[in-house]
């Protein structure tokens, strides 16, 4: 499976560079990384073009939506990932990706799936059959597909699926993000927990 990783950036000269890196720096290197060039009036397709196996890509219609169509028609990649030009990727952020899914497999989790197959009740139509992974595997078992593709298909179900857990997330105004290697995160968090009475406040 071939990933490519696309950045839109409008004017993002300044935090690029880190961006790119990070992303270059993955356990996982991905086989392509676009930065669309979404209008910029600064340096940002200069900037871009000078770090290595980094492909530009001008978009001069401004606006995010524009700039991910233009990415998603340039990439080449079986998995197409965003990444906003201000963030810096984890340094196994890709690799998750693919190994989350490989690890199921390696736990017998085909094996699973024909067990499901083999009973008279259930069909690929149930909802719990459309969860991500279970739906891949049972069209591959059925010949739809062959098993490269499935693969393909359920780390792209996995990424999407991720990646509406963090939207609804940082939609819940109750969430709060604390930088995990932050001074006093601990501590923070625990005076969270008192303040909202889910551990008692230590006496003294």
């Amino acid at each position: 499976m071939t990933i490519s990783v696309i950045v839109c950036a409008h004017n993002e000269a300044r935090y690029l560079p880190a961006c790119l890196y990070s992303v270059l720096a993955q356990s996982r290197i991905p086989d392509e990384l676009l930065v669309i060039n979404n209008a910029s009036t600064d340096e940002t397709p200069l900037v871009a073009s000078q770090i290595p196996r980094v492909r530009v890509v001008d978009e001069p219609r401004k606006g995010l939506v524009v700039a991910r169509e233009t990415g998603r028609r340039h990439a080449s990649g079986d998995l197409l990932i965003y990444l906003d030009a201000d963030c810096r990727a984890p340094l196994t952020w890709l690799e998750r990706i693919e190994r989350r899914f490989d690890a199921m497999v390696a736990e017998g989790f085909v094996g699973e799936v024909e067990g499901l197959r083999a009973r008279d009740d259930l069909t690929p139509n149930m909802p719990s059959l459309r969860s991500v992974g279970y739906r891949q595997i049972w069209a591959h078992l059925a010949g739809d597909y062959g098993w490269d593709e499935a693969r393909t298909r359920a780390i792209v179900a996995t990424r999407q699926y991720a990646k509406r857990q963090l939207t609804w997330l940082r939609s819940d105004t109750r969430c709060e993000a604390w930088p995990a290697f932050a001074p006093g995160v601990v501590d923070r968090y625990l005076e969270r927990l008192v303040r909202e009475r889910l551990i008692g406040a230590k006496n003294g």
